[in-house]
This record gives structure tokens, sequence and C-alpha cells, in this order.
């Protein structure tokens, strides 16, 4: 998978380079301190498509272990708790730096990234069922 920085998609048309905020903030500082380690595209194999792990595109990830090793300039390798959509889990995870130009870093200058990734436990999300009482209309 290849992940870069970058703000949600939905935060993308509201960012406006002109408008202040309440705090005098510059916009521009803000969006880029709000940037992401964010999921650009993946191609998975057959195997682990069998999972049925679905890798989002935009999806956040936590920058730990060797994403973050990667992230700031070393290839990496080990293990990682991942939440990818409606999976988490532990995934082995084998991470390179990426070339970035310094305007599509991270907040603290971290690099974009490539990382393979194997599933070792994954467990999908279950939502939670509310109880209510009273009739419901939906």
């Amino acid at each position: 998978m290849f992940l870069s920085w970058k703000l949600k998609p939905t935060e993308v048309p509201s960012f406006n380079p002109d408008q202040k905020n309440l705090f005098g903030i510059d916009p521009r500082e803000e969006a880029w301190s709000a940037r992401q380690l964010r999921l650009d595209y993946a191609i998975p194999s057959e195997r682990f498509a069998a999972t049925g792990v679905f890798l989002p595109k935009d999806k956040s990830l936590e920058l730990e272990g060797p994403l973050q090793e990667a992230a700031y300039g070393s290839c990496a390798e080990g293990e990682a708790a991942l939440e990818l959509g409606a999976t988490r889990g532990r995934y082995r995870v084998m991470a390179v730096p990426l070339y970035t130009p310094p305007n599509e870093r991270g907040p603290n200058g971290e690099l974009a990234l490539a990382a393979v990734i194997e599933p070792i436990q994954v467990n999908p999300t279950r939502r939670k069922k509310v109880q209510v009482d009273e009739p419901r209309l939906f």
C-alpha cells in the first residue's frame, strides 16, 4: 500500500486560505498541521483479499512502529496494530520511505511511504447495539 500526508477528502473543500480563524492562526498552517498519514491506494494479493479485509482509500493510519520509522526515513519491519476501516488487528509490516517533496510532507517533516502488510490476527470491528425500550421509528 502507498501512504501520503493529506487532509480528509471532506476537509479539502472547506479549506479557505483567505479566511482567518478565531485565534488568528494562518489557515495554511492549520491545514498543514491537520494532515494525517492516509492510504492513497493498495494492491491486495489474492491471499490478502481472501481475508475479507477492505482497505478504504484515504483511511488514516496511526503513525506507530514500522510506519513511524519509515516516515522518519528508515526502512523498517515489525508488528503493528492497525485499524483498517471496519477491521482492526495485528499485522506484520514492512515499510520503506519514499521521496517526498517538502510541501507534501507530514506536519513534522515526515515522508510518504510504501508498506507491505500481512495479517497476523484480524478482528472485525463490531458496532454496539443500542438498547431502546421505547418504540422506534426506524
